[in-house]
């Protein structure tokens, strides 16, 4: 008997005896079943692979494994401040004293940055801690900078300080400027993103050079290693922080400063509010007692000429 080739939905020939009707139905079924039968071994074949490929990697990873250090979860990114903990951590309790009054100092590192080979601060520099108040009234202590220039001073009488009250740079304590002063640029790679430059150190190095005394203050809370949060833009903490950093820098030792020469304060963004604070506060007021307060410049907000106080400082 003769044999003719009827396709089927698989592609496939189906034998039927000729002059027999071709079953389409169960033609159709048929292939339906072979293709099941054939997904279901390409699926058991890519699972095979995959656990083989499984089996491969954690073979080598034994293999290596003694070789590889211990595994361990990222470290929370902080700064490595250290070398700073012991002198910002304030005495408790504070020597009895008033505002302005010296706690500790320490010889400062001054740098433009942190090679220290490009370019150079014209003085010496001394980190100050020294007792202030907060916004509350509470003594606190308060930490900053005084610089000494190298250079004499070129105009006449004493030798002017600058009291300078610098911009926020973060809410760490490693934003205070008097240890930006020692690194120029603050860079905690290692840990996390955590970098902060001395927008300041510009002006206040070209002042230096031009024979002012300059004493930055860090502001209440900022820098001093504690709970404290800084207070920002606060109209009695940050006058009265800027008033008592100049009475301390007229306190101390060695220095080239007249106890009775001539103050003047310096302040930019929330550092010139708190020159304002300092002009114009009621309690930062109380404690202005300098024989010569000579000039002021702030500017809390960017129109600078509405802001210039010129008070003969030449």
């Amino acid at each position: 008997m003769s044999i003719e080739d009827v396709s089927g939905v698989t592609g496939e020939a189906c034998r039927i005896a000729p002059g027999r009707r071709a079953d389409t139905t169960w033609v159709r079924a048929g292939g339906l079943r072979r293709i099941a039968r054939k997904r279901s071994l390409l699926r058991r074949l890519r699972k095979h692979r995959r656990s083989s490929a499984l089996g491969v990697l954690i073979g080598v990873l034994l293999c290596i494994s003694p070789s590889l250090p211990a595994l361990e979860l990222a470290p929370v990114a902080r700064a490595d401040e250290s070398q700073y903990i012991e002198f910002y951590t304030p005495p408790d309790p504070l020597p009895p004293g008033k505002p302005g009054d010296l706690i500790r100092t320490e010889p400062s590192r001054l740098v433009l940055e942190p090679s220290g080979q490009l370019g150079a601060f014209v003085g010496t520099g001394t980190r100050i801690m020294y007792r202030g108040t907060d916004a509350t009234g509470k003594p606190v202590a308060v930490t900053g900078t005084y610089i000494e220039p190298d250079v004499p001073w070129p105009g006449n009488g004493p030798r002017p300080l600058l009291a300078y009250a610098a911009a926020p740079y973060g809410m760490g304590e490693q934003c205070a400027p008097s240890r930006l002063f020692n690194q120029g640029i603050h860079a905690s790679l290692q840990t996390g993103f955590d970098l902060m430059i001395n927008l300041e150190e510009g002006f206040i190095a070209t002042m230096l050079a031009r024979g002012f005394a300059i004493m930055v203050t860090d502001g209440v809370g900022m820098g001093v290693h504690g709970p404290q949060s800084p207070q920002f833009l606060n109209r009695i903490a940050g006058g009265t922080a800027l008033i008592d950093g100049a009475r301390a820098a007229m306190k101390l030792p060695g220095t080239s400063l007249d106890p009775h020469g001539p103050v003047a304060f310096w302040g930019w963004l929330s550092g010139g509010f708190d020159v304002a604070d300092a002009l114009f506060g009621e309690e930062a007021l109380k404690r202005v007692d300098f024989d010569q307060f000579v000039g002021v410049f702030f500017e809390p907000e960017p129109d600078v000429a509405e802001h210039v106080v010129d008070a003969g400082l030449k």
